[in-house]
């Protein structure tokens, strides 16, 4: 692992960066937060049904505007670390088109196939002693509900051994409570399916939907006492995650 400090201007923030994830921010600003199911792109190639414009979501989040370092603490360095892991999971995820049947299973089966044991992890480590509302957050049976009116079928992948504590907890939830931001503009493309059954299994994208499970998030995870071991250790929770959905794209 190796920490890096960049300039621009009168701003200053350090990144962490590690072996296979590449990280690039040539801009004044970071990029933005990116979700699963729906990711962030600054390009919009020609024919992709995800990308409305420049830091539009793909699958599934809301905008996240420019903020400083010093009144967004962990959040913005978290965004910061995951930025290079997000766009090359943009770029797979380029390959779906939501409104037909074949690529929206796709897209649910390789969703599944790294939240299903992302969600398993997190409760074997404990997640609910951190996070009260956990019950509220879990999609498994959500997304397992969809595939079964797709006839699809989940493989959930291989988690590496690796600890589960708390800095895995909110590293890999970082990933998972954005992947919900976005949505809704998700469900528009999927509500132009000319299959009913695909207009039908929504209930992984529509959960939780209203309930501000994102912003909650972000609140406790601002209040967690955390030392800069504690940080690296989140981030790099969260490129596993990262790493886990771009597996599961990949193979899907």
């Amino acid at each position: 692992m190796e920490s890096t400090t960049k300039r621009d201007g009168a701003t200053r923030w350090t990144s962490i960066s590690r072996p296979g994830h590449r990280m690039e921010n040539t801009g004044s600003e970071p990029e933005p937060e990116s979700s699963i199911g729906v990711y962030w792109s600054r390009r919009a190639p020609a024919a992709a049904l995800f990308f409305v414009g420049p830091s539009m979501p793909l699958a599934a989040i809301s905008d996240d505007p420019p903020f400083a370092l010093s009144t967004e603490g962990i959040r913005h360095r978290l965004k910061l670390a995951t930025a290079g892991a997000h766009h090359a999971l943009d770029e797979r995820l380029c390959q779906f088109d939501l409104t037909t049947t074949v690529h929206y299973r796709r897209f649910l089966q390789a969703s599944a196939a790294a939240l299903l044991p992302l969600e398993a992890a997190l409760e074997q480590a404990g997640v609910a002693g951190h996070i009260d509302d956990w019950f509220l957050r879990r999609r498994s049976s959500a997304i397992m509900a969809d595939l079964g009116e797709l006839d699809g079928v989940a493989r959930p992948m291989s988690l590496p051994l690796a600890r589960r504590d708390r800095a895995f907890i909110f590293g890999t939830l970082y990933v998972l409570e954005g992947s919900r931001l976005g949505a809704a503009y998700l469900l528009r493309i999927v509500a132009a399916s000319a299959d009913p059954r695909v207009r039908r299994a929504t209930r992984y994208l529509r959960h939780g939907a209203g309930a501000g499970l994102w912003q909650s998030f972000l609140s406790q995870l601002s209040r967690e006492p955390t030392t800069a071991d504690d940080e690296i250790l989140m981030m790099e929770s969260a490129l596993d995650a990262f790493a886990l959905f771009a597996g599961a794209v990949a193979s899907a």
